[in-house]
């Protein structure tokens, strides 16, 4: 369809035809004939786009600036001189100046005919862009939606294959923790590339909401954050969602995004686009292929640090579980002072230093060393200590 480069090419063409001087006969007229064409196909195609978008569907993203184009002063102005000049040119008939035409089932007489006929196709025009701009304003987010899934359509997904099959290759036994790594990897890289920084910047208490450190964790130490990454990641949060492991993309928001800001992306841009898809794609259907069981182990023991998540770590957490003493997610089942205890005993086993540095940041805790000092003075505690440390000695 290409509607914008049509109105474009129709803008500019008019905006040439002012500079013509009045003596170039020849041009003159074979300039007006094209103008005609070119506003005689936009007026057959904006019906059709103007229907499209009354069911929800968008082929194109129409890149122009409404206000200006569906400004009749506007148009009359630029009209001025290709008025002027077929005023004194059509004293004659056409095709005394050589031209005997009919064009789209249109036969001027005079250059005043298709002066007019001009004007009014333009009139008609704006008339339609008035009502493309009110449905775009009313559109239900389903359009964009729409939009999103028709430009995907025609993307290779070859490369995006390609690259994950290659990934496969080289990435040895498959795990949660493998594929974690290479979404984040995906996503940081398209972060990186910069797409997303024409949009309205995150605020900073949106950037406050963005888990930032959930990505960095999977990312490798040496990886290079350009100096927009914080704030363009905000953005790409703002076109995501999460169902457990699982990224949930809105569709919506990144049609959106594209038919906002089509003018401004280029050809690899939107590729971009659909290769991270695609790899988000794919990545989420080798995590659902994952054992239920072994993606359960693998997430908590994500959650602990490296000093508690050793094999001998997991020996007593083993052991503690069993005892009742923390849940599944390795919480305390015990009260706060019980909980200090468990720690104190946990650290003297693992040989941990930072003992409560450790414990409150995965027990989300502060002043255990103060909660650990209350349980030795209460009169159970020689008891509970008895009975944890008998718990670890098996």
């Amino acid at each position: 369809m290409d509607l914008t480069k049509k109105i474009s090419n129709l803008n500019e063409g008019l905006t040439i035809y002012s500079q013509l001087l009045k003596d170039e006969e020849t041009i003159l007229i074979p300039f007006a004939i094209s103008q005609y064409v070119t506003v005689s196909r936009i007026c057959e195609l904006l019906p059709e786009y103007l229907a499209d978008l009354q069911r929800n569907e968008c082929k194109e993203s129409l890149c122009i600036d409404f206000d200006q184009l569906t400004n009749m002063d506007y148009w009359m102005k630029k009209l001025v001189k290709l008025k002027s000049d077929m005023e004194r040119l059509g004293t004659v008939p056409m095709k005394e100046h050589g031209f005997v035409v009919t064009i789209l089932g249109f036969s001027p007489e005079t250059t005043m005919d298709l002066y007019r006929a001009i004007e009014r196709l333009i009139i008609d025009m704006v008339k339609m862009l008035e009502q493309v701009e009110a449905t775009l304003k009313a559109a239900p987010l389903v359009l964009y939606q729409n939009f999103y899934r028709h430009l995907r359509a025609q993307y290779c997904e070859e490369l995006a294959v390609k690259d994950f099959g290659d990934w496969l290759m080289y990435s040895g036994k498959m795990s949660l923790c493998k594929l974690k790594s290479l979404r984040a990897k995906v996503i940081a890289d398209y972060v990186n590339s910069g797409i997303l920084r024409c949009c309205l910047k995150p605020s900073g208490e949106e950037r406050s909401q963005v888990d930032l450190g959930a990505l960095k964790k999977h990312l490798p130490d040496t990886f290079h954050y350009e100096e927009w990454f914080d704030n363009c990641y905000a953005v790409f949060c703002r076109t995501i969602s999460w169902k457990g492991d699982i990224l949930v993309p809105d569709y919506a928001c990144a049609g959106l995004f594209i038919f906002q800001h089509w003018s401004r992306l280029t050809e690899s841009d939107i590729q971009a686009i659909f290769h991270l898809d695609k790899m988000l794609e794919l990545i989420h259907e080798d995590i659902k292929k994952l054992p239920q069981e072994d993606k359960k182990k693998e997430e908590l023991s994500a959650t602990l640090p490296m000093a508690l998540a050793t094999p001998e770590a997991m020996i007593l957490w083993k052991k503690a579980q069993d005892a009742g003493y923390v849940d599944e997610h390795y919480q305390p089942l015990l009260s706060r002072t019980e909980a200090a205890l468990l720690a104190d005993v946990m650290a003297e086993k693992l040989g941990i230093k930072e003992k409560w540095k450790v414990f409150e940041a995965i027990w989300s805790r502060n002043n255990m060393r103060n909660d650990y000092n209350d349980a030795l003075n209460q009169q159970k505690t020689r008891k509970i200590l008895e009975h944890l440390k008998k718990t670890f000695s098996d």
